[in-house]
């Protein structure tokens, strides 16, 4: 209201015009009702505080289910009667009340996983923009033999590397290189990603991932071809100790006949673990030790080499840093070496991340719960090294309490 409507004659103007009723009326009285008012207001933002606070308790309680594996129903059939249990000894019947108005049912953790999901993946998108990355792939079969494809990404995350689960995509039909690639170039295109961004595959060596034709790496290399492929050692070591495993407990009691042994080895043993000057590549570890001339670095970034080799307060730093963390610090400075450095810091030198999302997904599709089609989004809350943002999420929905 306007100050000139706020006169006194106005005001007692409106009274006996509009309110002729209340004209009588002491001034207790229109103190009461504002007072009245006032409770009614603070009582109505109370509520609404209250709500938000419970959904903001239900999204969390969804995390942990999700971190755990666990089903949906344990929320409200195990996680609420207990709290409510230890709120009431604790706190009084009071607190109790407050802890049944957190949302906890089945349906609302399903849709609580599969907002975090979406929050992880956006930020994961966001940070994929500006970094190149590497990855390593695998497939496996669930409990009900449905064919899942399973991704992890390594990229740059501010001053470090880091791990990140991306994508478990069924795979209804078959199982080819050409549908492997397919799924992961189609989840690439959704995240506004291409293969000249990739810098590396690690994979476990099958012949759908590695044929030299029409398998996965080959596909992908095709869109990229500075790309390096990795086959995981751990799965090099499985294959060898395959080949010699019956004879080497026959030879170890006589060394004469081991090193004859070995020689017959030699064939297959250069397949699995061929022969690598990794000393070429002793720069990256240490920049500031004697690098011999032919290593295969171009002018460039000999240039670049011999400037930080030089460089004291670089020589600190690296001390008393990660290495990754020293050459992500030096990408402005010097670029061109920083990019080579980096691009094999970021390869996997093992699949097992994926070893380990297989068994999440054994843990999460058990034999009551296979008929579950929110697979990726809960594996994604569940292994995922970035974490959602739980305030962003709560804002996403009006606040409701349970009844």
């Amino acid at each position: 209201m306007s100050n000139e409507s706020m006169v006194p004659s106005k005001l007692k103007k409106l009274l006996t015009s509009k309110h002729s009723s209340l004209q009588d009326k002491d001034l207790v009285y229109f103190q009461r009702l504002l007072d009245q008012q006032s409770k009614q207001r603070n009582v109505f933002e109370k509520t609404m505080t209250a709500s938000e606070r419970a959904q903001l308790a239900s999204i969390e309680v969804a995390e942990i289910i999700a971190l755990k594996s666990k089903s949906h129903t344990l929320a409200e059939s195990v996680i609420l009667p207990a709290c409510k249990k230890i709120v009431k000894s604790m706190f009084g019947e009071k607190a109790e009340t407050e802890i049944s108005k957190i949302p906890l049912s089945n349906d609302t953790i399903h849709r609580r996983i599969l907002d975090l999901s979406e929050n992880i993946e956006k930020k994961v998108q966001k940070k994929l923009q500006d970094s190149t990355f590497a990855l390593t792939v695998d497939e496996s079969t669930d409990i009900s033999n449905t064919s899942h494809l399973l991704a992890f990404v390594r990229f740059i995350d501010g001053s470090e590397i880091i791990n990140q689960f991306l994508c478990c995509k069924g795979m209804s039909t078959t199982t080819r290189g050409q549908d492997i690639f397919d799924v992961i170039t189609d989840y690439l295109r959704e995240m506004n990603l291409t293969w000249k961004s990739c810098v590396g595959i690690c994979t476990d060596g099958a012949p759908c991932m590695t044929g030299c034709i029409k398998g996965f790496v080959s596909l992908a290399e095709k869109e990229n071809p500075d790309l390096i492929r990795t086959h995981c050692f751990l799965h090099r070591e499985v294959l060898i100790s395959k080949i010699s495993q019956e004879d080497l407990k026959l030879v170890l009691h006589q060394l004469v006949e081991i090193v004859n042994y070995i020689k017959t080895l030699d064939e297959n043993i250069d397949h699995y673990f061929p022969s690598l000057s990794t000393e070429k590549y002793d720069w990256i570890r240490n920049p500031f030790m004697n690098i011999p001339s032919n290593i295969g670095l171009q002018l460039c970034e000999e240039e670049e080499l011999a400037t930080i080799s030089s460089d004291r307060d670089l020589k600190i730093k690296h001390s008393t840093v990660p290495i990754d963390s020293f050459w992500i610090s030096v990408q402005k400075e010097y670029p061109t070496l920083s990019k080579k450095a980096l691009s094999l810091l970021l390869q996997f030198s093992t699949s097992y991340l994926c070893e380990l999302g297989f068994s999440t997904l054994n843990n999460i599709k058990t034999k009551k719960r296979e008929r579950l089609r929110s697979t990726e989004e809960e594996m994604r809350v569940c292994l995922s090294h970035i974490r959602p943002n739980i305030e962003e999420v709560a804002k996403k929905h009006q606040a409701q309490v349970s009844h």
